[in-house]
């Protein structure tokens, strides 16, 4: 954007579904989608593996020593929706693990990613989130992960666009662009 300052750019944060769906519809030229996602319909162009981590409050108990996935079925957990590529992820870990969602004390739904930062801050759950999107809040100590034992999930994204795009080469030319910038 600061190349391009006269550039349009809308961003949208929806789960893998939604973003296919507009693709189709042409109201985004591209996302950026996990692994889950129609590799027969869309080109894509794979971003290099996003590391997975459990955080929560300084001030909670857990941010203090190693810990295993087990010991955090006290906590309240917090995560996206249904079909959301990292709730999706999480349940697969869990469920290598013999866990699953409802194993945990209880269970917040939230969509927004800076709601769930607030309410992890404010000690009221834990929630698994890319390290890339806490980055700053790890630095700050607004956050802290949770060291986990047996918890080691890498997962790559993938630069998502319809094969068949008019401006196909343009579009192709914004991914190097976040690969130099990344």
């Amino acid at each position: 954007m600061s190349r391009k300052p006269t550039a349009n750019i809308s961003i949208f944060v929806e789960n893998i579904h939604i973003l296919q769906e507009m693709l189709w519809e042409g109201k985004i030229d591209f996302a950026l989608l996990e692994d889950h996602f129609n590799r027969q319909e869309f080109a894509h162009k794979s971003i290099p593996n996003e590391e997975s981590i459990a955080i929560c409050s300084l001030g909670n108990n857990l941010a203090k020593k190693a810990n295993f996935l087990k010991d955090l079925l006290d906590q309240q957990l917090m995560l996206r929706e249904p079909g959301s590529g990292p709730r999706d992820i999480l349940e697969q870990a869990l469920y290598n693990q013999n866990l699953h969602i409802d194993d945990f004390t209880g269970r917040t739904q939230i969509t927004n990613m800076n709601v769930t930062k607030t309410l992890c801050h404010q000690n009221i759950g834990i929630t698994f989130v890319y390290r890339e999107a806490v980055k700053k809040e790890l630095v700050t100590g607004y956050l802290v992960e949770i060291p986990l034992v047996d918890f080691n999930i890498q997962h790559p994204f993938n630069f998502v666009y319809l094969k068949d795009a008019p401006d196909k080469q343009q579009i192709e030319s914004l991914f190097e662009t976040i690969m130099r910038l990344r």
